[in-house]
C-alpha cells in the first residue's frame, strides 16, 4: 500500500512539474508555434542554426527551416522522423532519422537538396533504428544510434560499437564524449572511444543528456533523472551547487551565456540556472509555454532560446531588454506605476500590487513576491508619490497608501490624476467631474475643496512653474486655471496657436508646458500666451501625431505615436529617434503610461500587465537588420523557381556570386526576403 501511495505521489509530482521557488517579476516573452503554422509534425527533436541565422529543426515529418519570415518542410525520402540535425564544417546540414542519415546542401538553383548516405553503410550496420545525435567534430561527422556510432570522413564511414548500447553523444571543451548504458562515459582519443576513469559517482543505466562547458573549464554533466554532475580534469563528481535538480527530468541543456545554463525538462519546462545551481528563471506553462515537455533546446546567435516541444515549437526572448510584468498573473491591464521606498507599485484593472525589489541594476530580475495592497480592489487609474504621500486614484475615490495598506481619503468620485501646488502644500486632483484640492498638514492630507466653475473630466493634468494648473480633454480643449483658491479659467485651441481644437494632450517636460497634437509637439510661450511648434522635438519626430510624452531622469523623451512607443534619445550630440517596435499594438491605447525610474528601468503600461524596458541594454543592442533574399520566382501560368535562398554553402555569406539572365517576356517576378 505504501509503495502504491509513493508511486501515485511521484507520478502526480512528475506530471505537474517541479516548482522551484519564486520566479523573477519580469519574464521574457514566450512565442509558441503550433504545427499548423510551421506545417510539420507535432514533435521537434533537435534544433541548430547556421551563421546566417537560419534555423534547422529535426521534426517528425522531416527537416524544417525558419528564416524569421517563413517555414519550409523538407521530408526525407522514406518520410522518416528526423531525430537529429547538425551543420557540418563542410557547410552541409546533416540529419538522422529512422534507418536513414544524410545531408542537405544547396543545389544549382540555391534550394536545399537531400543526399542520402544510407547506401554507403554495410548491411551489418544498416539496422540503425533511430539516429539520436549528430556531432561535427575535428573535420568529421559522428552519428549515434543505440547500436553503433558512425564516423563520417572523406565520404567514408568508420564504426564504433558499444559494450551494450550507446546512450549519448556530445562534445564539450574540445572533446567528444559518448555514454555506454552499462560502462559509463567514454571520450574519443586517437581514433577510438575509451572509457573515462574515476566516474563511480555517475550512475549507470541513467542516460546522460548533455555535457556543457563551465566558465571554470570543467564540464557540467546533465542526466535524465539523476540530476547534475561535474567533470573535473581527473574525475566525475556529484554537482556541489545549491540544487542538484534530480527531481526534474532533464532531456537537453544549453549554455545561454557565460555562467548561465538552460535545462530543458520533460516535466517543468525550461529551468534557467547559474553555475552554482541557483534559479535565475523558470519558463513553463504558467509563464506561457504551450507545454512543459521540452525535447530539444538551442541558444541562438542573440542568446535567446528556441525550444522543440513535445507538441510544437517555442521561442523565449531570454536576452531581450524587454520583459513582461504581470502582477500575480492577474491578466489585467496596467495603468500606472511608481517606485518609492524601494518598493515598486503597479496599478491595474484588478487593484494595486506592490513588491519590495532587490537591489539590482535591472529590477525585472527581482524575485520578491507581488503582494496585493489591502483595500484596493477594482480599477486603479493612478498611483504616485507627492510631497511624501503615496496617493492612489481609483474609480471609487482617492486613497493614501502605506506599505501594503490603503486608507480612504475620499469616496464617491473617480480620481484620474494628481499634482502639487504651492511648494507641495496643496494637492490638486483631477476627477471625473473637475478638480479638487487637498491641503497638507504634516503627514495628514486635509479635507477636499472643489474648484468651482470647472466640471471637465481632468485625466491629463499638470502644474507649471507659476502654479497654474493645466488640464486637457481630447475632445473639449486645453485649459489653464490660475489661482486655485479663486480660479480663473482660460481655454486654448486654434486661436491660441494649436493646430486643432481637439486631440491635444498637455504635459510638462523640462519645466515647459507642451501639447502633444496631431501635428507634432507644441510649446507654450507665457509671454505671448500662445502655442508654437516645438522645433527641438519636431525636428526629430516630424509632424506626426503624438498622444503621450514623458521625460526620463537623464532627459530622454519617451512618447507614443499611433500605438507605438518611441524615444528621443538626447545622450548623443544630436538627438536620435529610437522606436521600441516590440511594443507596437501592445500598449493601452488612450490610457498610455510610461514611468522612468532610471534608464535601466522603464515601466510601460500595457493591455496585459506591464513591460519593463532596460533601455541601456536595448540601446546597446540596436543593430541594422541583415536582409537576405530567400527566394525568387518567375510567375506565369505556373510558378518557376529561379533562386532558392542559398548562394553557396549554408554558412557562406549571402552574397550573390552569379547573375541569372531573365528573358524580357517574363513580366512578373516575385522576390521573398527576410531579416
Amino acid at each position: 500500500m505504501r509503495k502504491k501511495q509513493f508511486f501515485l505521489i511521484f507520478t502526480l509530482f512528475s506530471y505537474l512539474g517541479v516548482v522551484l521557488g519564486q520566479n523573477t517579476i519580469g519574464l521574457p516573452a514566450v512565442i509558441n508555434y503550433n504545427k499548423q503554422l510551421y506545417k510539420g509534425g507535432q514533435q521537434n527533436w533537435g534544433i541548430t542554426q547556421d551563421e546566417n541565422k537560419i534555423l534547422y529543426i529535426a521534426n517528425n515529418e522531416g527537416l524544417i527551416t525558419f528564416d524569421g519570415d517563413s517555414w519550409q518542410l523538407y521530408p526525407l525520402p522514406n518520410r522518416t522522423i528526423v531525430r537529429s540535425v547538425c551543420v557540418g564544417i563542410d557547410q552541409s546540414v546533416y540529419v538522422g532519422g529512422q534507418d536513414e542519415l544524410g545531408y542537405f546542401t544547396p543545389d544549382a538553383t540555391g534550394k536545399l537538396s537531400y543526399h542520402s548516405l544510407y547506401e554507403k553503410i554495410p548491411a551489418k550496420y544498416q539496422s540503425l533504428a533511430d539516429v539520436w545525435n549528430i556531432v561535427a567534430y575535428d573535420n568529421k561527422v559522428f552519428f549515434r544510434s543505440s547500436f553503433v556510432i558512425l564516423q563520417y570522413e572523406n565520404d567514408k564511414f568508420t564504426y564504433h560499437a558499444p559494450s551494450s548500447e550507446w546512450e549519448f553523444l556530445g562534445s564539450c571543451n574540445g572533446r567528444l564524449f559518448a555514454q555506454d548504458n552499462k560502462e559509463g562515459l567514454y571520450d574519443f582519443t586517437n581514433g577510438q572511444f575509451r572509457k573515462i576513469a574515476n566516474q563511480t559517482s555517475l550512475p549507470t543505466g541513467i542516460p546522460v543528456t548533455a555535457i556543457l562547458e563551465l566558465s571554470t573549464g570543467e564540464g557540467l554533466i546533465c542526466t535524465l533523472s539523476a540530476g547534475l554532475f561535474t567533470k573535473t580534469r581527473s574525475a566525475i563528481i556529484p554537482f556541489t551547487g545549491s540544487r542538484n535538480f534530480s527531481g526534474n527530468k532533464i532531456y537537453a541543456a544549453t549554455v545561454i551565456d557565460k555562467g548561465i545554463i538552460a535545462l530543458a525538462t520533460t516535466n517543468s519546462g525550461v529551468i534557467i540556472i547559474n553555475e552554482n545551481g541557483e534559479l535565475v528563471q523558470q519558463v513553463s506553462t504558467a509563464e506561457g509555454l504551450a507545454n512543459d515537455n521540452v525535447l530539444s533546446i538551442k541558444t541562438d546567435h542573440e542568446k535567446n532560446l528556441w525550444l522543440g516541444l513535445d507538441n510544437g515549437l517555442a521561442y523565449i526572448t531570454y536576452n531581450s531588454a524587454i520583459k513582461q510584468i504581470d502582477p500575480n498573473r492577474q491578466k489585467g491591464s496596467g495603468y500606472s506605476a511608481t517606485f518609492t521606498n524601494n518598493k515598486l507599485y503597479l496599478g491595474t484593472t484588478n487593484g494595486l500590487f506592490a513588491t519590495e525589489v532587490e537591489r539590482l541594476p535591472d529590477l525585472s530580475f527581482s524575485k520578491n513576491p507581488m503582494i496585493k495592497v489591502d483595500n484596493t480592489d477594482g480599477q486603479v487609474w493612478k498611483v504616485g508619490s507627492l510631497a511624501g504621500h503615496l496617493l492612489l486614484g481609483k474609480h471609487e475615490g482617492l486613497y493614501e497608501v502605506n506599505d501594503y495598506k490603503a486608507k480612504t481619503i475620499q469616496l464617491g468620485e473617480g480620481y484620474w490624476n494628481f499634482a502639487t501646488l504651492a511648494e507641495n502644500a496643496t494637492i490638486i486632483a483631477g476627477t471625473y467631474k473637475g478638480l479638487s484640492s487637498y491641503g497638507l498638514t504634516g503627514n495628514i492630507v486635509g479635507r477636499e475643496e472643489t474648484l468651482k466653475g470647472f466640471s471637465e473630466s481632468s485625466r491629463y493634468l499638470t502644474v507649471d512653474a507659476e502654479n497654474n494648473i493645466w488640464v486637457s480633454h481630447p475632445y473639449h480643449g486645453v485649459f489653464k486655471i490660475k489661482n486655485a483658491a479663486n480660479p480663473i479659467y482660460e481655454k486654448y485651441g486654434v486661436s491660441q496657436g494649436l493646430p486643432s481644437n481637439v486631440d491635444n494632450y498637455i504635459f510638462k517636460i523640462n519645466r515647459q508646458i507642451l501639447a502633444a497634437t496631431k501635428e507634432g509637439v507644441y510649446k507654450y510661450d507665457p509671454s505671448s500666451k500662445k502655442f508654437t511648434p516645438y522645433e527641438a522635438l519636431n525636428s526629430v519626430l516630424g509632424k506626426i501625431s503624438i498622444r503621450y510624452l514623458q521625460e526620463s531622469p537623464r532627459g530622454n523623451i519617451w512618447f507614443v505615436h499611433d500605438k507605438s512607443v518611441g524615444v528621443i534619445d538626447k545622450q548623443s550630440k544630436k538627438p536620435q529617434l529610437v522606436w521600441i517596435s516590440t511594443l507596437r499594438g501592445k500598449i493601452l491605447s488612450g490610457f498610455e503610461n510610461i514611468y522612468c525610474i532610471d534608464e535601466a528601468n522603464v515601466i510601460v503600461g500595457a493591455e496585459k500587465g506591464f513591460y519593463h524596458i532596460n533601455y541601456i541594454k536595448f540601446r546597446a543592442g540596436l543593430q541594422p537588420l541583415q536582409v537576405q533574399v530567400r527566394s525568387v520566382h518567375i510567375i506565369n501560368d505556373k510558378d518557376s523557381l529561379l533562386f532558392g535562398g542559398y548562394f553557396a554553402g549554408v554558412n557562406d555569406q549571402p552574397i550573390q556570386n552569379r547573375i541569372p539572365s531573365i528573358a524580357n517576356h517574363w513580366k512578373t517576378i516575385r522576390f521573398r526576403f527576410s531579416a
